[in-house]
């Protein structure tokens, strides 16, 4: 066990994830409190890629934000950094509400489509809440094409959040992977 770590899963959550070998998806599930997720909504439906979000969605938010800043998110203006990060966030978001919903036998093809009107009777959530930070999220997905891969996190936002958040391994090769690691030296 010659590598440490310099992780975007907090201290804690990184602990459990090692010991467990990977992250326990049951784990998370039991530990998001969603009201306190949703409260941190903007009115506008994003979220914001804040240290209280972090905590929650177990990241590190400052290493992902210099991360983001190392690929050059900088290069997209200062709204437009601000915007890139709550895209992100609001992404992070819908991807481990995605998940728990599948847990739940809920499946969604996308996550672009949380808010499929056939199945709002089932999400135990605040389904509005949902709607609009969808809406929000294919509303500003756009201006920003490809952005995905060009910030080097990952082929696309479904596979990037699933391996942000622990759901799927990240590769070796993913520079992401390489920012988690650190050598002993």
């Amino acid at each position: 066990m010659g590598t440490c770590y310099t992780s975007v899963l907090t201290p804690g959550f990184q602990a459990q994830n090692e010991e467990a070998g990977l992250v326990g998806k049951e784990s998370r599930r039991k530990a998001v409190p969603w009201s306190q997720l949703f409260s941190l909504q903007t009115e506008d439906g994003c979220w914001k890629l804040t240290p209280e979000l972090g905590f929650i969605l177990k990241l590190n938010t400052d290493v992902l934000t210099n991360f983001l800043e190392q690929k050059g998110v900088r290069s997209l203006g200062v709204r437009g950094r601000e915007r890139l990060l709550d895209l992100l966030a609001t992404f992070l978001v819908l991807q481990l509400l995605r998940a728990q919903m599948e847990q739940d036998g809920i499946v969604f093809k996308s996550l672009m489509r949380l808010d499929d009107a056939s199945v709002s009777r089932r999400i135990p959530w605040d389904f509005e809440k949902i709607k609009k930070a969808s809406e929000w999220l294919r509303r500003t997905e756009g201006q920003y094409p490809s952005i995905c891969q060009r910030l080097e996190l990952g082929k696309d936002w479904d596979t990037a959040t699933k391996q942000l958040l622990g759901i799927q391994p990240l590769p070796t090769t993913s520079p992401l992977y390489r920012l988690l690691q650190c050598s002993q030296g």
